[in-house]
């Protein structure tokens, strides 16, 4: 079979086409966790911050006193080898550790004062360095605490935790200051 085409010249007058779509926020392999969750969903600790992340899932085994295991997209991180962390930018991640390189252990942080935590899941992202073979969460605190916060809590085994948090007065309506400490036992 043959066709013969004859083409015509012309042209097409496309000033009435409008295509609009909104930007993604984030691709796959990111993700920004929303304000709104983290005010929802009760956090004990920056641990518990850590489970909002879809696709990672911490353990403790031994019991306390070290840093969790983290399971990030089917790696088994360890104590966070393969996972990189972050607390505003600042790496968490211990080069060395007699528990093992990447040792991350975030019983530092104080869940109250966390207003944002960005996901990169996979290895695509290179100012994560090389902990961040499954992927990295960067946790960003909060410049301005919406009011001062001092709360007393008790659990079973007798557990206790005190969180506080104070701003301190300023004289510019951009400048911010605050104290935040916990004690836990």
């Amino acid at each position: 079979l043959e066709f013969d085409l004859e083409m015509e010249e012309g042209s097409i007058d496309l000033s009435a086409v409008t295509i609009e779509a909104q930007r993604p926020v984030s691709a796959a392999s990111s993700k920004a966790i929303r304000d709104f969750d983290l005010k929802i969903k009760p956090a004990r600790s920056a641990q518990d911050l850590l489970q909002l992340v879809p696709g990672l899932v911490i353990a403790q085994h031994a019991g306390g006193g070290k840093a969790e295991q983290i399971f990030m997209r089917g790696f088994d991180a360890d104590h966070g080898t393969d996972v990189g962390i972050y607390v505003d930018g600042m790496p968490v991640n211990m080069v060395t550790h007699g528990h093992g390189q990447g040792y991350a252990d975030l019983h530092f942080v104080i869940p109250e004062i966390i207003e944002g935590l960005e996901v990169f899941k996979g290895p695509y992202f290179a100012r994560f360095g090389n902990f961040g073979t499954a992927g990295s969460v960067d946790l960003t605190t909060t410049d301005h605490p919406e009011k001062n916060l001092v709360k007393m809590e008790g659990g079973m085994f007798n557990t206790a935790k005190a969180t506080t948090v104070l701003k301190i007065p300023t004289n510019g309506s951009h400048q911010s200051a605050y104290v935040a400490g916990q004690y836990y036992h």
